[in-house]
């Protein structure tokens, strides 16, 4: 990572109806795996659960950049994973982006 630009971090918070969960739990490790095996800008990609709701499901994604987080949004396995989850008819994820600053 460049070390002038702090990496960019996103935190996407999904609200997944159990009887989806394992639909959507198979797009988010492809996303995942695919994110960081073919994406030299993606760092950091874990899938998260909430241990008392079975329902959330957090995306904590670690980017050298913005360009490189934009770039991450037109791969084709972002892609299948947006499709996905239009088939998967889910409610809109909550998204936050950050700057990290330590360490």
């Amino acid at each position: 990572m460049n070390s002038k630009t702090p990496p960019y971090v996103i935190l996407a918070e999904f609200n997944v109806p159990e009887e989806k969960r394992s639909q959507f739990l198979e797009l988010a490790y492809f996303d995942s795996d695919r994110s960081l095996a073919d994406e030299p800008g993606c760092h950091q990609f874990d899938i998260l659960t909430v241990e008392d709701s079975a329902t959330t499901v957090t995306f904590y994604e670690v980017y050298t950049d913005r360009a490189a987080f934009d770039a991450h949004t037109q791969t084709p396995h972002f892609l299948t994973f947006a499709d996905g989850l239009k088939r998967l008819a889910l409610p809109e994820a909550k998204i936050t982006f950050f700057s990290r600053q330590h360490p």
